[in-house]
């Protein structure tokens, strides 16, 4: 069916017939690229199209709902769609698309408004589960990603089949830049990183050696690059201003933040951690002293037991005033005070509106963003292969615990017309 939307002699939608769902939302939706999202559980069915992390706006104004076919505003699930996208967007930010519920009559009030535009579910639990399960598995796969880019890059494979050798870059000190050790918080993240690598019995331990000499390829190389995820294959061109890792992928150009890249990698590991009590704390030989104000003190008061289920220790000393006498092993060395008024900042800002898990989830994140690596910081060609292969084992590789993106892929198409080359 096709029809045309005039308001005040003016045309606002002039839509051609369509046969399918979809191809309708391309036309309302036309400059965004919708992903499908569905599930179903016990007799609940939830189903629609959703923009990706890309596409959102600061409103909620173009996300539509409905419910046994009748459009609603509901609370319950806009804050599912935006508690499910919460871990990949930024603050303040909503996606875009339409969201169908169908469900047996008995399970849903709709005389809620006299417009029954508001509807009451009698699971509303079930509901919102199914809401986030269906999100979640969208955001898993992120069909934003094009499909032959989620594939391992192969140029690797073919380079060794044509010449049977490896070709190493460079690593001597000629290519360190001299003002990169910043700091010692900066010094000891690199370490760290250092000793991840060195821990790590996935990733080939071969040394780089300088770029004139050739290593013989060994009878299974072909099945090195094979093994990897999509970031891991990549071939890595260098590091830009201390910060942005590039890449070269089978269609273009990838930038990646280091950063960003990071805290998604930590976040995943300190969060398991947690999950499964294995998390380890280190306590002081003499506490630190950590000074706050009066409405620091009380948000440290109301989450005490939150602290402490993230390896905190803390204990009043005086009016505004704690000792912490114990840290996770994590963020050893950590400028404590900072990591504490981080903390509390996120609390603070997010204690009335999270619930509990969620307010875990932030603070994981801000754990995650004090133990990664920061702007200007230099990494050696070796140590940012084993950041992208740890990426790769991430349920969310492309975005930080933050909701800011990981990285930007620049294809050989758009870079072509940039330089008027078609």
């Amino acid at each position: 069916m096709s029809f045309e939307v005039v308001h005040n002699d003016k045309t606002i939608l002039n839509l051609s017939a369509r046969s399918d769902l979809h191809s309708r939302l391309l036309e309302i939706y036309p400059k965004i690229e919708l992903h499908e999202v569905s599930a179903e559980s016990s007799g609940i069915v939830v189903h629609g199209f959703l923009s990706g992390p890309n596409d959102v706006r600061t409103s909620t104004y173009k996300l539509f709902c409905y419910v046994n076919g009748r459009p609603v505003k509901d609370k319950l699930i806009t804050r599912s769609v935006i508690s499910s996208f919460g871990k990949v967007i930024e603050k303040g930010r909503f996606p875009q698309g339409v969201l169908f519920i169908q469900l047996p009559s008995s399970e849903v009030d709709i005389n809620v408004h006299p417009t029954k535009s508001e509807v009451r579910f009698h699971s509303a639990y079930k509901v919102s589960e199914l809401i986030s399960s269906a999100i979640s598995k969208m955001l898993e796969n992120a069909p934003w990603i094009r499909a032959y880019d989620k594939k391992p890059f192969s140029n690797h494979k073919n380079d060794q089949k044509n010449n049977n050798t490896y070709n190493y870059r460079p690593t001597d000190a000629s290519r360190v830049n001299p003002n990169y050790f910043q700091s010692e918080d900066q010094l000891r993240v690199l370490r760290e990183i250092g000793q991840d690598y060195k821990q790590d019995n996935n990733i080939d331990k071969t040394p780089y050696v300088g770029s004139d000499e050739k290593i013989t390829a060994q009878s299974q190389g072909d099945d090195i690059f094979s093994q990897k995820g999509f970031f891991g294959s990549l071939n890595i061109v260098g590091q830009i201003n201390n910060l942005y890792i590039v890449c070269e992928s089978q269609s273009g150009m990838v930038l990646i933040d280091q950063h960003a890249a990071h805290e998604r990698v930590n976040y995943e590991k300190f969060k398991k951690q947690f999950e499964t009590s294995t998390l380890q704390t280190q306590k002081f030989l003499f506490p630190e002293v950590i000074e706050l104000t009066g409405a620091e003190s009380t948000v440290v008061d109301d989450n005490i037991d939150l602290f402490s289920k993230m390896g905190f220790d803390l204990e009043k000393f005086g009016d505004w005033s704690y000792l912490l006498r114990c840290s996770p092993v994590i963020l050893k060395n950590g400028d404590w005070h900072k990591i504490i008024l981080d903390i509390i900042g996120e609390l603070k800002e997010n204690d009335a509106e999270k619930s509990v898990s969620d307010r875990i989830d932030l603070l994981i994140a801000t754990i995650a963003c004090h133990k990664s690596v920061t702007a200007n910081q230099y990494l050696q060609t070796e140590k940012l292969q084993f950041l992208l292969d740890e990426l790769d084992k991430t349920d969310l590789p492309h975005f930080c615990p933050h909701g800011r993106p990981v990285s930007k892929e620049f294809t050989f198409g758009e870079m072509e017309k940039l330089f008027k080359r078609t």
